[in-house]
């Protein structure tokens, strides 16, 4: 999906590629109420995702929030000269396990879903959210989110948005080759909670990944 912004030079584009590298078709988008661009990309069992994205235009700086299924798992900053072009990727769940002192990094797998679940809000089971936050003019900034990031008592959401999942992320399990180094740990904690450049989201690209069988009508 793509997005931009009017009577500007800023643009940005996200896909959602599979084990293979082939990026993921994109069905049903639309526009959500608040504003969101959102899809549903056909997804199988332990295939390892990846999400890339590209971000052109004027600005200082922009900063993106990676969110699975209703957890804020990953945020990302960067710095660019004024204009240009900028490219990123996330393939990987972060998740402390109860242990605030360590940060554990693995693959972004989907497996079957078996808890109960209810009709609910945009960030729940079988939804991976991108926020964009984007400097327009130098100073601005507002809050970063204040709940459900993975360094605080943050869990999965029971419910779901449009046509009933059956796959949610697996986080998977500590250990030490998962453990992220102490530095790496501090440095994206520190990404996570620190104010966001502009005056609230400039774009938000929302991905519902179903099963391969589901109905594209």
């Amino acid at each position: 999906m793509r997005c931009t912004e009017p009577t500007t030079d800023r643009t940005a584009q996200v896909t959602v590629h599979n084990g293979s590298g082939a990026a993921l078709g994109e069905y049903n988008a639309k526009l959500d109420n608040d504003g969101a661009l959102s899809c549903y990309i056909p997804v199988e069992e332990n295939d390892p995702l990846t999400i890339k994205w590209t971000f052109a235009g004027t600005t200082h700086k922009y900063q993106v929030d990676v969110w699975m299924d209703g957890v804020l798992r990953c945020s990302k900053s960067s710095d660019m000269a004024s204009k240009g072009k900028s490219r990123g990727k996330v393939d990987a769940v972060l998740s402390q396990f109860n242990n605030r002192s360590r940060t554990h990094k693995n693959p972004i797998l989907v497996k079957p879903s078996r808890r109960p679940l209810l009709p609910g809000t945009s960030r729940s089971i079988g939804t991976i959210e991108i926020v964009f936050s984007v400097l327009r003019r130098l100073g601005e900034s507002y809050p970063a989110p204040s709940e459900n990031r993975i360094d605080q008592d943050s869990k999965q959401s029971t419910t779901y948005v449009g046509i009933v999942p059956t796959y949610e992320i697996d986080i998977g399990r500590p250990t030490k080759t998962s453990a992220m180094s102490p530095k790496m740990h501090r440095t994206n904690l520190n990404v996570m909670r620190a104010d966001r450049p502009g005056t609230g989201p400039w774009a938000t690209f929302r991905y519902h990944y179903r099963s391969k069988g589901w109905s594209r009508d």
